[in-house]
């Protein structure tokens, strides 16, 4: 694909091209992605929005905890804190931070798979 350049570099179209083909090389609309998509792969697209929806508060959760458990730390690092205060203030993030690894897992896993079905019916229906 061919193209007149002019001298302040931009694109002239010639007459005998599509108004399409002025746009950058590699340039698609978003809608793109979406078109080969039928009713019947909602079955995956759906489940693969709510896993990335649920992917997404992962990061702010694990920063918490993480500031939390750094904060009695050093609170403790400092003396302000003995060791069984120490201990019974961190367990629970402890704990927390177990339980956001089992939740990622999960949810990474299923985001995954609903987005891998998807591609492969969109695949499907290409063919």
């Amino acid at each position: 694909m061919l193209q007149d350049v002019r001298d302040d570099g931009s694109a002239e179209r010639r007459p005998d091209q599509h108004e399409s083909q002025t746009k950058s090389p590699g340039f698609f609309g978003f809608s793109i992605i979406f078109s080969f998509t039928r009713a019947s792969h909602l079955f995956a697209l759906v489940p693969a929005f709510l896993f990335a929806a649920l992917s997404g508060l992962i990061l702010p959760v694990m920063s918490i905890l993480i500031g939390r458990f750094l904060n009695s730390f050093s609170r403790y690092a400092v003396g302000a804190l003995d060791h069984d205060k120490y201990m019974k203030e961190t367990l629970p993030t402890i704990y927390a931070l177990v339980a956001v690894g089992v939740y990622t897992w999960l949810v990474k896993g299923g985001f995954c798979c609903a987005w891998i079905m998807y591609g492969e019916s969109q695949a499907q229906a290409v063919s």
